[in-house]
């Protein structure tokens, strides 16, 4: 019992060093936000959590759209045949990085066809998360980003954005939906990697991010110079876009986890001289 009355000892002093900092078992877990464009939106209208950064063309769309799509009814769809560059964000309650175990970034995705090109050409169209004030500024600061870009044919790419590396080669079909993720690990206040995923399987390696301590945006964005020799523009739809979670452990769980064990060790004493 000695040993028990020491490890409960233990247990109060780490639930009251958490209670000081401020940290509970689920303060910063759940979704930030959650958008499947059904419930409360408009067909042929723009989501109404999402802003424009820049004017519309007369032909650019970014519209509720019905259709096949992985929550019923309605998808985002967003077509540019123009060759101008268009951009809109969505804005949620700020997440403070140091605060949180990890950050998941997750979308469906169906690409119905974009131009062919090359990296370092301006075109394809990009998704990402990062910081920015409140209304259509902009990003202050981008954490990652995915771009989306066509090589040949019906089959299209991944890029990591902000460190241009290829993700994985043409093998994405066009007319197809695909669920994708971003995962953020702080290591810091201000640092931590990040690990795309399609279909739950890694793609790329971890990247790394520094001078980034919070996120409340997500933004997409298409490229111009978007008309090329076979005349194919940028169009595709999202689904099921989301930004969750995950809590730091509390301190006073992992005493309790070794007050536990602890336990089962002196049962097992007590049954051994027993017998």
């Amino acid at each position: 019992m000695k040993c028990v009355s020491v490890l409960l000892a233990i247990v109060t002093l780490a639930s009251a060093g958490a209670t000081l900092l401020g940290v509970s078992p689920q303060a910063h877990a759940g979704n930030a936000f959650l958008d499947l464009f059904d419930t409360g939106e408009t067909v042929g209208t723009l989501p109404s959590n999402w802003v424009v950064q820049s004017q519309l063309g007369n032909t650019q769309g970014t519209v509720i759209t019905d259709g096949t799509a992985p929550s019923q009814p309605n998808s985002f769809e967003v077509a540019n045949p123009d060759n101008e560059g268009l951009e809109f964000n969505r804005l949620f309650a700020a997440v403070t990085l140091a605060d949180v175990a990890s950050v998941s970034f997750k979308f469906s995705v169906y690409v119905d066809e974009l131009p062919n090109g090359t990296v370092t050409e301006n075109r394809g169209f990009n998704l990402r998360i990062g910081s920015g004030a409140s209304g259509a500024n902009g990003f202050s600061a981008n954490l990652a980003g995915i771009r989306f870009l066509n090589g040949t044919g019906s089959q299209y790419g991944l890029f990591n954005t902000f460190t241009p590396a290829s993700l994985s080669g043409p093998v994405y079909d066009e007319d197809t939906w695909y669920d994708i993720e971003l995962v953020i690990t702080p290591t810091s206040a201000t640092e931590g990697t990040y690990q795309w995923k399609v279909n739950g399987a890694d793609i790329g390696g971890a990247f790394a991010y520094s001078g980034i301590s919070t996120v409340n945006r997500v933004g997409v964005s298409i490229n111009s110079g978007n008309s090329d020799a076979t005349n194919k523009n940028t169009t595709y739809r999202l689904d099921n876009v989301s930004v969750s979670t995950s809590p730091v452990p509390e301190a006073g769980s992992f005493a309790l986890s070794m007050m536990g064990g602890l336990l089962i060790l002196t049962r097992r004493q007590r049954s051994r001289q027993a017998g």
